[in-house]
């Protein structure tokens, strides 16, 4: 009975192995087709063909200043590795989307419910840590009311977790650093793609935990690790991950190539036609107060009201987009910007009025009924009611088309830059730039797609960084280009 349990298993394996083979290029994911995962994830392991043994693969818990280059300060570089490794994750996805792009392969599994084992990196809440009622509908954890963790994110490459689909049946590992030992794992679950950017193979996805200690045990498990000084001196790559599903590791190698461009510039979206017309002129000639209504007016019709914030990655993409258009306005001045209470009032204006150019009663506005239809006459005149008929019109998308990249410069405004590609480890960061191709050659696994990889590197006085979830490139097995690597400069560079 136990040779054949063997055999059955063995053959799940062999099915996983030939299942790897049909991912994209840059996909490096493990795969599990028996029932038991955990003991064929080790199996994998044992039977690895790209680095058997794994010489080059080392445990947290073991790694020291003998695995990276000679230094007279190697001992902060080990400490500030240690502290990234606590943010680094175990990915567990439990079916694949069938809207994922070709380029992502995995044809015979879309649809299906094939785990895929991937790494990622956690990101603190950017606003409150406080408890929150858990949203899961028919919550596997308990039928009663119950609180969770905060929304917090997981970034890894958009190949391991696409879409909504994959991210509500993804689980969240942390602190599984010994394969020997599994009672401090913490797990945690996907509940919305944050967003995701094919071209950059970069995704967020937001995520809960029903262990309310959570937050605690990452500070932690941080503090363990003594601050050091760390001024490097020779340029260095590592990446953190969990090669086939296995225990947390690192690897060190080298950066092969840095290709420092411009950064891109926003697209404009605005037809040179719209802004050579009648519809411009008249929204530039009209009055102060006219351009804050329609300003107003222009946020309820494209959605930017509060109530819209939140919604999935592609909602968020809209939101954006919408938002660069209303900037684009304001830059060629056609509407100006309001203040809060400006906001409010000419919401109540537009809610009295119908959105028309029909003054009702103003009398709780508190204003005179001649200067308020004035207003109005000139924010619903011929031309600008024409503009709002299809303000779409006066736009176009052909640059997104032209320049991928660009939806993620709209989706990342400056405040979030920090958020997403610097992780909480490092603290405040400053002089962010981004690069559009990085390449390094770090020994990886299948496992190791999304895992963090860090490159670091001396630029006169200062240690700058650079950093984007694993990514693999064409057939080279330890070669692999990242398409958006953010470059920052760590507030830890001389003491981590």
């Amino acid at each position: 009975m136990g040779n054949s349990s063997g055999k059955v298993q063995d053959l799940s394996v062999l099915k996983a192995e030939i299942t790897q083979l049909t991912q994209g290029e840059s996909c490096e994911m493990e795969f599990c087709e028996g029932e038991d995962a955990e003991a064929e994830l080790h199996k994998h392991f044992v039977r690895c063909r790209k680095n058997p043994g794994h010489k080059k693969f080392i445990p947290v818990s073991q790694f020291g200043t003998q695995h990276l280059p000679a230094s007279d300060d190697a001992d902060g570089a080990v400490a500030m590795i240690k502290k990234l490794a606590v943010d680094t994750v175990k990915l567990i996805v439990r079916y694949t989307s069938k809207s994922r792009p070709d380029k992502f392969g995995l044809p015979t599994l879309k649809g299906k419910r094939t785990p895929r084992f991937g790494s990622g990196v956690y990101l603190p809440p950017s606003d409150s840590m406080e408890n929150q009622p858990c949203p899961l509908k028919d919550c596997p954890f308990s039928k009663d009311d119950h609180l969770v963790t905060a929304t917090f994110s997981v970034v890894t490459a958009a190949h391991v977790v696409y879409d909504d689909d994959e991210a509500v049946v993804t689980s969240v590992e942390f602190f599984y650093d010994d394969d020997k030992d599994r009672s401090g794992v913490v797990t945690a679950v996907g509940v919305q793609i944050r967003f995701v950017d094919e071209g950059a193979d970069l995704s967020s996805l937001r995520c809960i935990s029903h262990d309310l200690d959570l937050f605690h045990k990452l500070e932690s498990h941080k503090t363990l690790t003594k601050d050091v000084k760390w001024s490097m001196s020779d340029p260095m790559a590592v990446l953190i991950s969990h090669p086939h599903g296995c225990s947390k590791q690192i690897s060190v190698g080298d950066v092969v190539e840095r290709k420092e461009l411009t950064p891109p510039q926003r697209p404009s979206f605005l037809r040179p036609s719209f802004k050579d017309g009648e519809e411009a002129k008249a929204m530039k000639n009209a009055s102060a107060d006219a351009k804050k209504c329609l300003a107003v007016l222009l946020e309820k019709v494209f959605g930017l009201d509060k109530a819209n914030t939140e919604g999935s990655g592609e909602d968020q993409l809209t939101i954006a987009l919408h938002g660069s258009f209303l900037g684009e306005l304001r830059a060629e001045g056609c509407i100006v910007s309001v203040s809060e209470s400006e906001r409010d009032f000419w919401q109540k204006v537009l809610v009295q009025t119908g959105g028309t150019d029909s003054s009702s009663s103003d009398a709780d506005l508190g204003y005179d009924r001649s200067w308020l239809t004035g207003v109005m006459n000139e924010v619903f005149s011929p031309p600008v009611s024409n503009f709002l008929a299809a303000p779409q019109k006066a736009f176009s998308i052909e640059a997104l088309e032209k320049d991928p990249v660009a939806v993620l410069e709209l989706l990342l405004g400056p405040s979030q830059e920090q958020e997403t590609y610097a992780p909480s480890s490092y603290g405040n960061v400053k002089n962010l730039t981004k690069f559009r191709h990085m390449s390094y050659s770090i020994p990886s696994c299948p496992g190791s797609s999304g895992g963090p990889v860090f490159c670091w590197r001396r630029d006169g006085d200062e240690l700058r960084v650079s950093s984007a979830p694993h990514s693999r490139a064409g057939n080279n097995k330890n070669v692999s280009g990242l398409s958006v690597q953010t470059d920052w400069v760590p507030s830890t560079s001389t003491s981590s």
